[in-house]
């Protein structure tokens, strides 16, 4: 456990690393926003569009901000990113957030919304995206925040987990109230397993399953077919027969993509392996069916924000 979380450190160095492109830079202004409680990087473009939908931007396990440059290429798009970090994680400490994904208050997110909510509540559509376990929250945000427009979950999860580096199944990612929001309480017995184990038992995975039919946002799925976390299109095929069965009215569009990593939020190239040692991690997928999924799967993005 202690080298998977080695791993994911070394994806967050790796993402951040990778948007320092100063080329990006002058088309856009990046603002630390430390007030209503939230810890943020607001990204907003010079000549932003007045209608272009607002984005609550959040990354996946391995914590801190989230990607720099999938945040400035939406930005340099024309839609303001508040880039919301939700536990440190592994790469940086960030005052007054928990340092694991472990016992998050969903309340802290609903802060940020009702931060973008004051600012361009009137005049702008409200969109959540995430990767991974970000993707876990926005669902599990979009279903309890009528605000929430749209949702663009990227591999996305169908239940709420435990928290990361659980192996007992008794410590909750995410609160709400005071109280764990009710997740895969399985014990791994096999770290390799832990995700299809617990979908596999249907009395817990039914507890545990995102109500997403309760959100009014349209939804947009993205995911690989190889993923090699978790399987992310399985679960993105469960959220769509969800919605079906309670006649879920907004648009609801799945991309699911083949050769492809699990880290497929942003524009161009993405992590595919990490080795140290004899340790290897492999996300899923190939160098190039990545690019092809990531690039195809962020314009088709961007075509969606566009129709909102």
């Amino acid at each position: 456990m202690r080298i998977w979380l080695l791993a994911i450190t070394v994806v967050a160095a790796w993402c951040h690393g990778f948007a320092a492109n100063a080329q990006d830079r002058p088309r856009f202004e990046e603002i630390s926003i430390r007030e209503a409680g939230i810890a943020a990087r607001l990204y907003l473009a010079p000549a932003a569009s007045s209608k272009a939908a607002a984005v609550l931007m959040l990354g996946g396990s391995d914590g801190g901000y989230p990607s720099a440059k999938a945040a400035m290429d939406l930005a340099n798009a024309g839609h303001p990113v508040l880039a919301l970090a939700y536990f440190s994680g592994f790469s940086e400490k960030i005052d007054g957030l928990p340092e694991r994904l472990e016992s998050v208050p969903l309340e802290y997110t609903y802060r940020a919304l009702d931060w973008m909510k004051r600012r361009w509540g009137a005049t702008r559509a409200l969109t959540v995206i995430g990767e991974s376990r970000g993707a876990e929250l926005a669902l599990l945000v979009a279903s309890r925040r009528p605000e929430v427009d749209a949702i663009v979950a990227f591999s996305p999860s169908s239940v709420a987990w435990p928290a990361v580096g659980d192996m007992t199944g008794k410590i909750p990612a995410w609160t709400e109230g005071g109280l764990p929001v009710p997740f895969v309480d399985l014990p791994v017995a096999d770290p390799s397993r832990q995700f299809s184990d617990g979908l596999g038992d249907e009395q817990r995975a039914n507890a545990a399953s995102i109500p997403v039919e309760q959100s009014k946002a349209a939804v947009l799925l993205v995911s690989s077919r190889s993923d090699g976390i978790w399987p992310a299109s399985q679960m993105a095929d469960r959220i769509v027969a969800r919605l079906r069965s309670a006649g879920f009215r907004p648009p609801v569009l799945n991309l699911q993509y083949d050769d492809a990593s699990h880290l497929l939020m942003g524009p161009g190239p993405g992590l595919v392996h990490f080795t140290q040692g004899t340790f290897s991690v492999h996300f899923g997928g190939s160098e190039e069916g990545t690019l092809r999924a990531r690039e195809s799967a962020w314009e088709q993005m961007k075509l969606f924000l566009a129709q909102l």
